[in-house]
């Protein structure tokens, strides 16, 4: 499973035991469709992947769940309204 860690930097450093994610789900839509944050990582077998960060699947997670960093965003301004329209 991947996660779209939320948590910023400075939350991240403090080092409070727990970050932020959205699940990462695979798929594809349309261009248009605004209620997910495209995003694309490398899965195990070395393939360049797109999956969809859902905002109904964000929750809490331990920093132990956590694996190895398998990329970063490239578009973050997508998915910082994203992260805003939760939070409205």
């Amino acid at each position: 499973m991947h996660v779209l860690v939320l948590s910023g930097p400075r939350y991240l450093a403090a080092g409070k035991g727990r970050v932020v994610v959205c699940q990462v789900v695979p798929g594809a839509v349309p261009d248009d469709f605004t209620s997910v944050c495209r995003v694309s990582y490398r899965d195990a077998d070395g393939v360049d992947t797109i999956g969809l960060a859902v905002p109904d699947l964000i929750d809490w997670y331990p920093m132990s769940a956590l694996g190895d960093r398998v990329g970063m965003v490239s578009d973050t301004t997508a998915l910082i309204r994203l992260v805003e329209a939760l939070f409205r």
